[in-house]
């Protein structure tokens, strides 16, 4: 599982790392002053484990739950973006294959290790 982060958003008090409200005790003077919840967050996922476009979308929702492991809830702000995509399944250029499409999905009752992976994942980019 791969993630690419962009994370501009939250209030200072609200970060947290590894468990640590480390926002609460940071000085006044040391970062900017922000007052509000301003800024936005893009999530990247990307995998080699083949998924159906239903459970790239539910994969996607995942990561919003690594995000808020590094302390924001998520507001009412300019807009968050997630978005994943899988590697597994090459397809030819439709022109060349025929009506039919054959792909290889992962069964959905082993699925929970892939959203763990994914929130880990987030999290250790964000965090």
């Amino acid at each position: 599982m791969g993630a690419l982060v962009q994370a501009n958003h939250g209030l200072r008090p609200w970060l947290t790392i590894t468990g640590t409200p480390v926002g609460k005790l940071l000085q006044e003077d040391l970062v900017a002053n922000l007052k509000s919840k301003q800024g936005s967050i893009i999530v990247i996922l990307t995998t080699d484990i083949p998924l159906s476009p239903g459970q790239l979308e539910r994969l996607a929702r995942h990561a919003s739950i690594g995000i808020s492991k590094s302390g924001s809830p998520g507001s009412n702000g300019k807009g968050d973006i997630f978005f994943a995509f899988s590697t597994a399944n090459e397809m030819d250029l439709p022109q060349l294959s025929g009506p039919w499409r054959h792909m290889t999905t992962l069964n959905k009752n082993l699925l929970d290790p892939v959203y763990m992976a994914t929130v880990e994942a987030v999290d250790e980019v964000n965090g």
